[in-house]
């Protein structure tokens, strides 16, 4: 959800739940990858990267992502 408010599409036409992935980097930190409609959007409008901070608790998780666009 934190990817698709960064974007601005909101979960729809340009990016479903399928679209997004979170892998993991040897130091640990988490990368966003995209597939289908949501890469196909992202390419569109220029994204570089986009960074993703995750947390948990016992109870409740959180995430905040920032896009990067070129130009």
């Amino acid at each position: 959800e934190a990817i698709a408010k960064a974007l601005g599409t909101g979960i729809g036409k340009e990016l479903s739940w399928l679209d997004m992935e979170i892998l993991r980097e040897p130091s640990g930190e988490p990368r966003v990858k995209l597939y289908g409609t949501g890469k196909a959007f992202a390419d569109k409008i220029n994204v570089i990267d986009i960074k993703i901070s995750l947390t948990h608790a016992e109870h409740y998780a959180a995430a905040n992502a920032a896009v990067l666009v070129s130009g």
